[in-house]
């Protein structure tokens, strides 16, 4: 029992840490989003610039860590690795629908747009992620 808390330990580390990277990676494409099209466009996103920050990175580290949680089933196979990602993807794509769309408009896209979002970015980003991490 006890190496199994401190696999889930090791494993939660892991994936916060490469969540954070991961987030830090979105933060950096979405500031030069920011510059280049000038701060106008957060409004167009419904969002500041503090709140794209913390976005970013907490989304990150929370989805990392539900990869992590869940890292046991996606090292078992491609299709446990979207599993994976689609489960740790959903949260963020929901939470992301919010703040993009105005209130008016959820009723249309809730819950189809996190569903697709995540179903796509996490159903296909998970087996490339294990892949690379794995190399198989």
């Amino acid at each position: 029992m006890v190496d199994t808390m401190n696999r889930l330990g090791t494993n939660m580390r892991l994936g916060i840490r490469e969540g954070l990277v991961i987030g830090a990676g979105y933060l950096a494409g979405s500031l030069v989003m920011v510059i280049l099209r000038g701060p106008s466009i957060l409004e167009q996103f419904r969002i500041s610039l503090v709140g794209l920050v913390v976005y970013d990175i907490l989304g990150g580290a929370a989805t990392g860590a539900i990869v992590g949680l869940l890292l046991p089933l996606a090292k078992r196979s491609g299709i446990g690795a979207a599993i994976v990602g689609f489960a740790a993807l959903l949260p963020i794509c929901f939470i992301g629908t919010l703040i993009v769309f105005s209130p008016e408009e959820w009723h249309k896209l809730l819950p189809s747009t996190p569903l697709v979002s995540a179903g796509l970015l996490g159903g296909l980003g998970g087996p490339v992620l294990r892949t690379q991490y794995l190399g198989r």
